[in-house]
């Protein structure tokens, strides 16, 4: 059905004596003019129905539809008077009416209608990958209750550019996947034990899924706790066992947690890991970045495309070592997933399951973890961390009976106790399925 085409002609001069009203900055070049010359022509479709039944009252007042701008005495409400010329707005014809006056056609309501359906399908095929991700609203009174990964609506990015969303080619190393399923809250499970953290998150590593969680997706200036994503990318590039150069002093980084490197030492990158890892070693984070990329800028952009892969979109490193900077911030779900991929490497896995290690390069290293938790039943990881605007952080890898979890703490005071506790009550109030049982 063709829309119903209404034409109005420009009433002459004298039609309507002493109704026209020329302004005098009005000419025939301005837009208004250019707009309102020759013929209006105004199309009726069938979806504004108060439209068609304006048709007749037009037409009866036709031969001095034209009137002065000064007729409009809230020149803002009409767009076809915010300049001086000559216009039709009587206020007897419809508003929706002296609108479509004013629009340009450029795409048509059906195009538009196909953008908006095509657009629609296309984001819900990619979001039908079967990826468990999460979103978790900002709430006074943490969750208890286990929460789907396939509910995830993750917050926005302000600070990464466009280009830093370019697509990565995946690493040797296989993305994690998640094999299991998830466990259940039993009958007598207990509410979470309180804790004073700014942000907070329990998640089960088969399934992924989060049994508790505290304002998990605010974003927080995470400390040393960026260093897990440098020895992620560092074991994305293989070889541990090469010899690195460094060009990095840690007698000039005073007041910063060090390995000891001097310029010129000769260490292997296994040697570098430990040293980031373990005494959280500012100075073996820039060493290592340098060797992996040639610059601390380099490096940060691979950091960060690792994040885009993993979709991590609560987080922007700025830097490697984890220093304060006003656009280097992540969440603690995105540290929960960052955490999960670092237990997938064996070789990672390894330099946080140790309590002392002695790097043998050019000289002898000895180191020891920082880790508060490490030696408690089940505790083989992950990372602490501390500024003054992160405050006390700390990833937490715990397993029993087969099962492991992370829990991340942010911003907490007591964020060693908190860890343990919250670690205790997930495995005392969920129960786990028997995936040997299910197997048979």
């Amino acid at each position: 059905m063709q829309p119903r085409l209404l034409t109005l002609r420009r009433a002459s001069r004298s039609a309507v004596p002493g109704r026209l009203h020329r302004p005098p900055s009005a000419s025939p070049r301005s837009a208004g003019a250019k707009h309102h010359a020759g013929t209006i022509r105004l199309r009726l479709a069938r979806w504004f129905p108060s439209a068609i039944r304006s048709a007749s009252s037009i037409a009866e007042h036709a031969p001095h539809i034209l009137c002065s701008d000064s007729v409009c005495r809230r020149p803002q409400r009409y767009l076809c008077c915010r300049q001086p010329h000559f216009c039709w707005s009587p206020r007897r014809v419809s508003r929706r009416i002296r609108a479509m006056s004013n629009r340009r056609p450029t795409l048509r309501r059906p195009a538009l209608a196909l953008v908006i359906a095509l657009a629609a399908a296309t984001m819900l095929a990619c979001g039908s990958d079967g990826r468990p991700t999460i979103s978790l609203r900002s709430t006074a009174t943490p969750a208890t209750t286990l929460t789907s990964p396939a509910m995830s609506v993750p917050a926005d990015d302000p600070v990464m550019s466009a280009a830093a969303f370019v697509s990565v080619a995946p690493p040797g190393h296989p993305l994690p996947s998640f094999w299991a399923g998830g466990p259940a809250m039993r009958e007598a499970a207990t509410t979470a034990p309180a804790n004073a953290a700014l942000a907070a998150l329990v998640m089960d590593e088969a399934s992924g899924l989060v049994l508790y969680e505290k304002d998990a997706h605010r974003q927080l200036s995470p400390a040393s706790l960026t260093k897990i994503a440098v020895a992620i990318v560092a074991a994305e590039h293989g070889d541990l066992d090469r010899t690195i150069t460094v060009d990095v002093d840690s007698r000039t980084m005073r007041g910063s947690t060090v390995m000891g490197l001097i310029s010129g030492d000769r260490f292997t990158m296994r040697d570098l890991l430990h040293g980031l890892m373990m005494p959280s070693g500012n100075d073996a984070a820039l060493a290592i970045g340098r060797a992996v990329s040639g610059s601390d800028e380099a490096f940060v952009r691979e950091m960060n495309q690792l994040s885009r892969r993993l979709g991590l979109t609560d987080t922007n490193w700025a830097n490697p070592h984890g220093l304060n900077g006003t656009d280097h911030r992540t969440s603690a779900y995105d540290l929960a997933i960052l955490s999960r991929y670092y237990m997938s490497f064996p070789d990672l896995r390894d330099v946080v399951a140790k309590g002392a290690y002695s790097a043998r390069g050019d000289r002898a290293v000895p180191m020891g973890t920082l880790n508060p938790l490490f030696g408690y039943p089940g505790v083989d990881g992950l990372k602490t961390g501390y500024t003054r605007l992160a405050g006390n952080t700390i990833v937490t890898s715990r397993v029993k009976d087969g099962h492991r979890i992370f829990v991340v703490i942010l911003n907490d005071s007591a964020r060693s106790t908190d860890a343990w506790a919250l670690s205790q009550w997930a495995f005392t109030s969920f129960r786990w399925p028997d995936v040997a049982a299910a197997g048979r």
